[in-house]
């Protein structure tokens, strides 16, 4: 996100002082033509992972529960719970970053000794990619998502779990093959620019209940803007519109939510300008609000007290015992705060009628 700053006033002030946002687009997409793909023979990118040097190029917690006698006489990596703690085993890896990673496959081996409960995770960087538990233990080759291997450094780590203390869990045989490939003869060419822009009002003020937000823009060459907004209660964005923006001609986009992304794209580069925010709120009243009396009828009306409830706040009555004429309209001052969202009832109480409508500021 680019920041600047913008221009208040009347329109006439756009670039007075040439204080504006710019953002310049970015290559977005690109292809390789021609060319053809070549696959590596995979690799194994853990060290050690037979335990046959112990410990080396491992670190592992509590070191109490990891006793290097009994990485001896298995060969493995064993977990002995001596103390009450669940244990870790972990290494890091590297991912290439030449190549195009295409797929990553876990395997290894963990037991249970002596009849008891095991359970054994596996995470890289914080990330769960296997869960398994029982008496004995398994087999594992799986399928790593090779999006959350991203070129550089990776930790894996082997969470241990026992049901009880002095039970013994083993693992052995830690692989984890990457299958990487790569372009031969390609060549790139760059086909798509895009500038994506997300605009957030910070409207947090309780007592805002509407408002309007307009913001001048200006592209150097014709294009097509989408407009965005965010919704709240699906965690989604929507395409709320979609002009189009003559080139070197300012344009007024009308945001009317908190929360707004603009999407624009072209074959050549191109950037935005944005001058003149304006944002008018309307709040409710932090000292109480009118209720205002109307009598429509074509007699006199004798109002006696009117009643005001919400889903949180008990009834309250206010005496009004007024007189209200043909045609008149009165005002009757609720000292109440009013809460955005809330849904309020009110009732108003005649000589001979009660008079019930609801309403949600």
């Amino acid at each position: 996100m680019k920041k600047g700053v913008l221009i208040s006033g009347d329109n006439s002030s756009l670039g007075v002082r040439n204080e504006l946002i710019i953002v310049d687009s970015e290559n977005i997409l690109s292809i390789t033509i021609p060319g053809s793909e070549v696959t590596l023979p995979p690799v194994n990118v853990i060290a050690n992972g037979d335990f046959s040097n112990d410990y080396e190029s491992w670190t592992y917690s509590p070191e109490k529960n990891w006793p290097l006698l009994f990485n001896e006489i298995y060969g493995a990596a064993v977990y002995w719970r001596q103390i009450n703690k669940d244990g870790r085993l972990s290494q890091t890896f590297t991912v290439r970053d030449d190549y195009f990673l295409k797929e990553a496959v876990l395997k290894f081996r963990w037991r249970v000794l002596t009849g008891c409960f095991g359970r054994v995770t596996v995470t890289i960087d914080d990330i769960e990619v296997y869960d398994g538990s029982g008496f004995s233990g398994d087999d594992v080759e799986i399928s790593i998502d090779t999006s959350i291997l991203t070129p550089g450094s990776h930790t894996i780590t082997f969470n241990v779990y026992t049901g009880r203390q002095f039970c013994t869990l083993l693992i052995d045989d830690v692989k984890l093959f990457l299958t990487y490939t790569y372009m031969e003869g390609g060549v790139n060419n760059v086909i798509l620019y895009g500038i994506m822009i997300e605009v957030d009002f910070d409207l947090t003020n309780p007592r805002i209940y509407n408002y309007t937000c307009r913001l001048s823009a200006k592209a150097n060459q014709s294009l097509i803007l989408e407009v965005y907004v965010f919704d709240e209660n699906s965690n989604v964005w929507t395409l709320d519109n979609k002009l189009l923006a003559e080139k070197d001609k300012w344009f007024g986009l009308a945001l009317n939510v908190p929360k707004v992304r603009l999407y624009a794209e072209s074959q050549t580069p191109f950037k935005l300008e944005f001058d003149y925010l304006y944002v008018e709120t309307v709040e409710l009243n932090p000292t109480g609000f009118t209720l205002f009396l109307k009598n429509t009828g074509s007699s006199t009306l004798e109002v006696i007290a009117c009643w005001l409830k919400n889903e949180t706040m008990s009834a309250v009555r206010y005496e009004v015992d007024r007189i209200i004429l043909p045609g008149e309209e009165i005002g009757i001052d609720i000292p109440i705060v009013l809460s955005r969202g809330s849904t309020y009832e009110v009732r108003v109480i005649t000589k001979n009628n009660v008079f019930k409508f609801q309403f949600t500021p």
